[in-house]
């Protein structure tokens, strides 16, 4: 399922506008957007729930990922395929995974060990992005 999912994503990017960073990548035979985790979790919001339902499937996976992160699982919210989900291209997905009719599918999180061989690099704070008020 899950790499249905990834092919089914791939073909939605490529099908919209050209965005040449992200175009490049999905290009790539090898690309896996979920990076090959074992475990992915779609989190969907009530419809009846539009005023808030983003702000709280956003608030779980925070807590989904510190909690998974404190026991040594890596995690990864894929926020790239909500536009999909709702589409054609990701209709059969909801389908599948049996996500009720009244319920809006809104973020992906993937869990897994992560590659202790592949490095990664955190990315640097830019100065002066938080203004305090006082």
């Amino acid at each position: 399922v899950i790499d249905d999912i990834n092919q089914k994503l791939k073909e939605f990017t490529l099908a919209g506008p050209k965005d040449t960073k992200r175009y490049g990548v999905i290009t790539n035979p090898d690309y896996h957007v979920f990076f090959h985790a074992p475990t992915l979790v779609l989190l969907s919001y009530d419809s009846a729930n539009t005023r808030w339902g983003a702000t709280d499937v956003a608030n779980m996976a925070e807590n989904m990922c510190i909690a998974a992160q404190s026991l040594g699982i890596g995690t990864l919210q894929v926020g790239m395929t909500t536009p999909m989900l709702p589409s054609d291209f990701g209709g059969h997905i909801c389908e599948r995974l049996e996500v009720p009719v009244d319920y809006i599918p809104h973020l992906f999180v993937a869990f897994g060990y992560q590659d202790k061989s592949v490095r990664t690099t955190k990315k640097p704070c830019r100065e002066d992005t938080i203004n305090y008020i006082d």
